[in-house]
Formats: structure tokens, sequence, C-alpha cells
């Protein structure tokens, strides 16, 4: 289920599905807590990262079950791999247990252990430990749940991301914004004591948890779907093949796709570099970003092989779709969008180009040529056809807050960490065009 938090003209918060309703308040008969384990890795610890090598303990002084059936599973279930988060065999965004008979106020430790994973003893472990004073708060309803983003929320908090109880690998990863919503954090390189207690990092703090409606803790059964870092991407299929190569009216060469895919790693387009060329002087704000040379390279190259068709719109962005398992599924190149299935993009055939079995190219009109239907914006396939409306008006487009070809800098970008497999299908690809050229 997705849902979102929607401030009242109080300043109160309230749960809203994707139609705009209200999230209910149902309840369950017994009182339970939700526990979610979680630790954000740094980029060393990333880098050489292997879960077969990472534990974690659930160490309290209390009677009663804390650990999941079949034991805690590690895994990286949300968007951002560098999260690590503690699960069971069936629920991967933590677990419940019983909270009938605990106290309002105790102790739990979440240990976490990377085997011969020390950033600076090779082949020694590394051992973080987060240890919590939980406080469950009185209330009218009977769930508990760690995840601070189902919580009540009131106007002027720091955002849910900052509040979550999170562990971290060493004290750089914290800066001031945990701080700051975290009153009662404590942070230590080492806890001072015995050996049996000490730890290369420590994170001490107390967590408050109000009781909510169990319906609104929405985030127990979250995260169901395995994440794109979680598959085993191949770049070689039986199915389908024939149908992702009818989704292109033109063959892309794999080189041009990469040095797109070059320059959109090496010529910055953050917001800095933005502000920098829109304060330099005459500078058109609307569609700015298109102008980056990974766009004009894609682009360009699409107005010299594009099929002819009536109604044709000249193209200013390049997003792309990446087939990463051996089913009828298309990854967007931005990983905010949802997969979709491979037929549907047969419908707007006529602007899209293929590079090689992975990788499908879908060029977008310029935001120049969009339209404003009803005051929101709609973008349009390079073929004419409306692609879709975006939440945004024509002042933040002719302003520049809003530019559609970020996305598809982002894409680009990162492209070859967020696809191996199709990225060095691409470049033996390269290396067969080039030599086929020669």
């Amino acid at each position: 289920m997705q849902t979102a938090l929607s401030m009242r003209n109080d300043g109160t918060s309230v749960l809203i599905n994707t139609d705009g309703t209200e999230v209910g308040t149902a309840d369950i008969d017994k009182k339970v807590l939700h526990l979610v384990p979680q630790l954000l890795l740094d980029h060393d610890t990333f880098a050489r990262l292997d879960l077969d090598q990472v534990r974690l303990e659930i160490i309290c002084a209390l009677h009663g079950e804390f650990l999941p059936e079949g034991g805690v599973t590690v895994r990286q279930p949300y968007p951002n791999p560098y999260f690590l988060v503690g699960g069971s065999g069936g629920m991967r965004n933590g677990w419940c247990v019983s909270a009938e008979d605990l106290p309002a106020e105790f102790e739990i430790e979440f240990r976490w252990t990377f085997l011969g994973m020390h950033p600076d003893e090779e082949g020694q472990d590394w051992t973080v430990r987060h240890l919590l004073r939980l406080k469950l708060l009185s209330g009218d309803h009977r769930t508990y749940t760690m995840a601070v983003s189902d919580w009540p929320r009131l106007a002027g908090q720091p955002a849910p991301i900052y509040r979550q109880a999170t562990a971290f690998m060493r004290s750089r990863q914290v800066s001031s914004e945990y701080y700051n919503a975290r009153h009662a954090l404590f942070i230590g390189e080492r806890l001072i004591g015995n050996q049996s207690n000490q730890g290369n990092f420590v994170i001490q703090e107390t967590i408050e948890l109000p009781a909510i409606p169990y319906e609104q803790a929405t985030r127990i059964h979250a995260f169901t779907d395995l994440q794109l870092h979680e598959h085993k991407q191949v770049s070689m299929f039986s199915r389908y093949t024939t149908e992702h190569q009818d989704n292109g009216a033109a063959d892309l060469p794999a080189s041009i796709f990469l040095l797109a895919v070059k320059l959109a790693r090496e010529v910055p387009y953050n917001r800095q570099a933005i502000q920098e060329q829109l304060a330099a002087g005459d500078v058109e704000r609307m569609g700015l970003l298109e102008q980056h040379p990974a766009m004009k390279v894609l682009c360009s190259w699409w107005e010299e092989n594009r099929p002819d068709k009536p109604g044709v719109m000249i193209a200013g962005m390049a997003m792309p779709f990446i087939r990463v398992l051996d089913d009828d599924k298309y990854y967007c190149g931005d990983l905010e969008q949802p997969c979709i299935p491979i037929g549907t993009m047969f419908s707007v055939a006529t602007s899209c180009a293929t590079s090689g079995d992975c990788v499908l190219v879908h060029f977008l009109a310029s935001v120049k040529q969009s339209t404003y239907e009803d005051g929101m914006l709609n973008i349009h396939c390079s073929d004419g056809e409306v692609w879709q409306e975006v939440g945004v008006t024509r002042e933040d487009v002719e302003s520049g807050w809003f530019d559609e070809a970020l996305s598809c800098l982002n894409a680009l970008a990162g492209f070859p960490s967020n696809y191996p497999a199709a990225y060095q299908a691409l470049k033996d690809l390269a290396a067969i065009e080039s030599q086929e050229s020669s």
C-alpha cells in the first residue's frame, strides 16, 4: 500500500491513500511492537559489502521473544541500497513482537557485526552497537512502530528520515540534521567497559513511540517487492526479444548511448551548476538542461535517424528503459518510476530507439513544445503524442524551477552503477561496432 502524509489546516497530519482518501483507524486486539533495526552504510563499506558477512543480534534483558520465527534476515529492501534493515522470513522491513507484557520503558540493543570488514584493520571484524531505550507512550491504540514515517507529525518537525532510529558505521556520517532531530542521540567510537561490552562504534538514544492504529502502521507491510539492486541482473534473454526490438523505430549505436552516459557523469548539472549558469547572464531558464551535452548527443542523433511521421516534435530529452531480468518488464532509468510491461512501449515505438538487447531509449519532445491542460504540464513524446501529465504549472516550467531533463540526466549518470549487466553488454556491443566500422 502506498500512502502519503498530508497536513491539515490546524498543523496536524493525516495519512492518505493514493486516491486521496484518509487511511483508516482500525486497530488490533492486542498490543504489538514493530521493531525496525536499520543501519546506514558508509561509502567504503558499501563498496565491499557482502551480506553473507553481516550479522545482526537482538539483545534484551527482558523475558520474552524478540526474535522473529526463523531468525533475523538482513536485507537492502529500500530503494537506497546503503540502508541495511533487519527483517524476518516473511517481512522485509522489521518484524512484530507482542507488546502485551512489555513495560512502558525498557532497553534493547541491535548489534551489527561486519565479519572481516574493519575499515582500518584488514581482516578484522567491525561491530556497531545500537543501544536503545524504548518508551511506549500511553494512548487509545495498541500498535507501536519504530517506523517514524507512520507517526503523527506536527508542522515544523524535522523530516522522518532524520528522526528515524538509524545506526551508522562511522561518526562522520552523523550530520547536524540527525543531531537536531534526535535530541537524545549519543555517538561514541568506543564504549568504555569490559571487553564483552565494547563495540567499535556505539549509538545510544531514547525513542518515544506513540500508540497508533494498526491500519496506519503502513511500514509493517512495506517494501514487499525486491529492489533493483537485489536482483541478479542479466543481459541475455530468451523471451520478449522480438517485442523489445519492435518497440524501437531505429537502432541507436551503443557508442552513442555510452558517450551520453559519459557526458552525464562528467559535465556538472547539479543545482549549483544550474544556478551558476543562470547567474552568468543571458541564459534561457526554460528547458535549460536540454542543452546539456548528454541530451544534445542523443537528441541530435535521433533527429537525424528518426522515422518520418506527421505531427512530430523536436526531441529535447531522452529517457532509457532497461531490461534487467528475462521477463516482460522494463526498468525505468529514473529509479523513482515503476517498472512497465515491455508491450506498453509499442504504442510509442515511433518515439523510441533500441540499443542492443537491453536498452530502449524514449525520446521526449522539448519542454518548449509542451501543452498545458487545466493549467498542468503535459509532456509529449517526440512523435507528438502526450506521454504524461505532471503536476506543475507553466510558471514552474518557464522559470526553470521544474526541468524534466533532470531525471533523464540522473538516469544516464547512474546507468553504470544501477544497471551493470546492461552497461557491460553495451560496452561489448560498442567494441563490436568499432571493429565492424574499421
